[in-house]
């Protein structure tokens, strides 16, 4: 790394005039680049072996683009980032981009979409470092590699980097990492071509996500605070930054041209149900509050928010009061230390510029909260905990770059809690990456956590029943599953009522024979969204299990349920072979071969079909018929 212009600013540790020091023994800077890339990798690894989870299959198996491999890349850019604006109009090509690649050399492979994220993670880590130290060259490396390193190893991250589908936050906040280093480089060496370099970088950052663009204030204040510029200058000298926006925004408009984002679900967000901005604003506070908890004590993580982890509350709620007394704290903090370039008001400013978007203040997102939404911002809050845990401890961390890192004495108190809190966290993370396993594994330990959740109830008791499915576990194991998804699913229904409730509700007694008390589930089900096609289809199959079990005992009850059967799915070859059955046992030959002829035609391969259909014929004196049917399968 090449040597820093120090710059007369209270970026630095030391008072004007004195002596900072030059580390010229030690050990090689990249040692510490090399570890903390190492650290990364190591931490996440146990997540190589995991399966897909969540929304991971909207991504990857069930997007439209992407499930084509290389061919569907250049539609990937002319699209929104699921079809139909699923989830909201959003614009991702880059992930997406990635997303094909590995679907092309590898289909339906998790193991590599894993390693690729672990990858862009684990380069992730040096570039932080580098990045920091170029903003704060009259520092000791202890202080950006402290800040670095609690980042790398922060639980909050899990979810970005277990979850595939979350690339699009790793690859957002690497490139816009890289576009304040090159960014940077230019502020203190000049050259033109690290301003290309930056807005590049940008513009890839913003590729990867929209959220990218929150990041645009940085810029001018990083100018301001670490490079001595003033504040006209810091903005003059930020306007690149119009250029990867412009573009980026072209982009978008195209691919987005004329389509509608459909709205805000409440079981997404559930400050969509808010009464007026008493009750947004106190929501949206408490939604602040908690994530800074979790950055400050990330013991309890889990992957849904969504109705009704978090209830809509008002500023009777404790928690809303405490976050507003906290975020107007750190915007005072950091408009009132801003003339002095305190390097802690940048690190506030910068969180709030990060979260702000998050807040559901300014405008209100696709979901209430989410741990994947703390990635970037975690960045500044990390830098800010060592800066000040070095002010508490009265540590000495001057020392300019010479590409040699030593440790002195005054830093053992403040090197030593570092590396307690490195050790906690990384114990924390590879204990929470185990849950992201697969959706089993995870809803399971999330619902324990949150049992408000209706997502989760329903998530575990899915998972439940299919689970059951397996001809590994004995039928007292399968019967205890039922039992449990009928209790998660029923859990889920004291909360509110919701299609997948039901249909869970409707599976279990399919698999248990009650039919009729499956019916009246999978009904309940289409009373929530109705036309459904998974509800649809699942009431005709037990519909026509139920006539299955009547049978010949009760023939016009078989085949008035055959009948309704037909109403829900009318492509169903078994209904319509079992209702040629219930004409046949009757002696009504002629309709029992219509009923024969379309299952026939739903399902050409099977043989009983086939020759039901023929002896349909046989019996109805349509000989001709019989005859060139078995000529037909004959051949």
């Amino acid at each position: 790394m090449s040597k820093s212009k120090k710059v007369p600013t209270a970026a630095h540790p030391v008072q004007k005039g004195t002596p900072v020091p030059t580390v010229t023994n030690g050990w090689p800077e990249s040692w510490l680049i090399a570890g903390l890339a190492a650290l990364a990798f190591l931490i996440y690894a146990n997540t190589l072996g995991h399966n897909y989870v969540l929304d991971d299959a909207l991504a990857l198996s069930l997007h439209e683009h992407v499930s084509k491999g290389f061919a569907g890349i250049g539609a990937i850019f002319t699209a929104p980032y699921r079809s139909g604006c699923f989830g909201g109009c959003l614009y991702r090509p880059l992930p997406l981009t990635t997303f094909a690649v590995e679907w092309a050399v590898a289909p339906n492979n998790p193991t590599i979409s894993h390693f690729i994220n672990v990858l862009w993670y684990t380069l992730t880590a040096p570039l932080l470092y580098i990045t920091l130290r170029r903003l704060l060259p009259a520092w000791s490396a202890w202080l950006p590699f402290a800040a670095a390193l609690l980042f790398v190893v922060h639980p909050v991250h899990t979810e970005v980097v277990a979850n595939i589908k979350s690339r699009d936050e790793i690859l957002c906040l690497f490139f816009t990492i890289a576009a304040i280093y090159f960014f940077a480089r230019q502020l203190a060496e000049g050259g033109s071509r690290f301003l290309v370099f930056a807005g590049l970088a940008y513009l890839l950052g913003l590729l990867s996500k929209e959220s990218a663009v929150t990041a645009t204030p940085l810029f001018p204040l990083i100018a301001f605070f670490f490079f001595g510029q003033s504040a006209g200058e810091a903005v003059k000298k930020s306007l690149w930054l119009l250029v990867p926006l412009t573009i980026f925004f072209a982009l978008r408009g195209a691919a987005l041209s004329g389509l509608e984002a459909p709205a805000v679900s409440m079981m997404d967000n559930p400050i969509v149900a808010a009464h007026g901005w008493g009750e947004r604003l106190g929501t949206g506070f408490m939604v602040l509050a908690r994530y800074l908890g979790l950055l400050f004590f990330p013991l309890t993580l889990i992957s849904d928010y969504s109705y009704n982890v978090l209830p809509v509350n008002d500023f009777g709620n404790m928690l809303a009061i405490i976050g507003l007394v906290l975020y107007g704290g750190l915007a005072g903090y950091g408009l009132w230390q801003l003339p002095k370039r305190n390097p802690l008001a940048f690190c506030a400013l910068a969180y709030l510029s990060g979260i702000a978007l998050y807040s559901q203040i300014p405008v209100m997102i696709g979901t209430l909260m989410g741990e994947r939404l703390l990635y970037f911002p975690s960045l500044w809050a990390c830098l800010a905990i060592t800066i000040v845990l070095a002010k508490l401890l009265k540590t000495d961390l001057s020392g300019t770059d010479s590409g040699k890192i030593s440790f002195r004495a005054g830093q053992t108190t403040f090197v030593a809690i570092i590396a307690l809190i490195t050790v906690l966290l990384a114990v924390k993370t590879i204990s929470r990456n185990t849950d992201w396993k697969n959706n089993f594994a995870l809803f399971e330990a999330d619902v324990a956590k949150a049992p408000n959740s209706v997502r989760l109830n329903n998530g575990y008791a899915e998972e439940l029943y299919k689970s059951t499915a397996s001809p590994d576990l004995s039928e007292t194991e399968k019967n205890k599953r039922l039992a449990a998804c009928e209790q998660y699913s029923r859990q889920s229904l004291t909360i509110s009522p919701s299609l997948s409730a039901y249909i869970n509700l409707g599976n279990v007694r399919t698999r248990q024979k009650k039919y009729a008390e499956a019916v009246g589930f999978y009904e309940k089900s289409l009373e929530v969204v109705p036309d459904f096609g998974i509800s649809k289809k699942n009431m005709a199959d037990v519909l026509t299990a139920w006539a299955e079990q009547e049978g010949p005992a009760n023939i016009e009850k078989a085949r008035e349920l055959l009948l309704k059967a037909n109403k829900y799915n009318d492509k169903n070859a078994a209904t319509w072979h079992l209702l040629g059955v219930s004409y046949g046992v009757q002696g009504n030959h002629p309709q029992a071969a219509a009923m024969f002829a379309r299952a026939y035609e739903l399902d050409p391969t099977n043989r009983n079909n086939a020759q039901d259909l023929i002896n349909a014929y046989k019996a109805s004196g349509e000989l001709a018929k019989a005859a060139a049917i078995e000529n037909k399968i004959g051949k």
